[in-house]
């Protein structure tokens, strides 16, 4: 065997070894509604390693999260208006630990055995289902004045998006 291949099984390893950058849950939602330059912003980013910052994205792979960055209805400056969680390996993402209680990341069936039916339930094509369809493409719940927003790929949850509930 070339000695070429172990060296690099070895690199692949030890690249998926690497352990996820902890930024809290809390901490992330604190920063909703807040500007890039915000201290609060700057030291949670410090926290999640390389984070790449787009026109409308802030994308931080190793802490297993992205935020939106746009301007609300009648600002005058971009903000962090939502932001999604990614389970490892999605979107070539590391995988996000602090899910909210009763969140975890596997299939539907699984997040359904821990939490009540979702309000609301999705399939691309016929909108707005009961939770009991098969294969839909996302739920939503509301939880402390956030909406959660599952998305599934092939019954398995794809990310979860974050946001502030309207009238929150």
């Amino acid at each position: 065997m070339p000695a070429s291949k172990p060296a690099t099984a070895r690199a692949s390893k030890a690249k998926l070894a690497k352990a996820t950058l902890a930024v809290p849950f809390a901490t992330l939602t604190d920063l909703l509604g807040k500007t890039l330059d915000d201290p609060a912003v700057a030291a949670a980013f410090a926290l999640a390693g390389k984070v790449t910052i787009k026109p409308d994205f802030a994308i931080a792979k190793d802490a297993g999260f992205d935020f939106t960055i746009s301007r609300p209805q009648g600002g005058s400056r971009k903000v962090l208006t939502s932001f999604f969680l990614f389970p490892e390996g999605q979107d070539k993402h590391r995988g996000f630990a602090d899910l909210p209680t009763g969140f975890v990341w596997g299939t539907r069936a699984e997040l359904l055995a821990r939490r009540p039916a979702p309000p609301v339930t999705w399939k691309i094509g016929p909108g707005r289902v009961p939770a009991s369809t098969e294969d839909p493409t996302w739920d939503q719940w509301t939880v402390h004045g956030l909406h959660l927003t599952v998305t599934y790929t092939k019954g398995s949850m794809r990310h979860i998006n974050v946001r502030p509930a309207p009238g929150a």
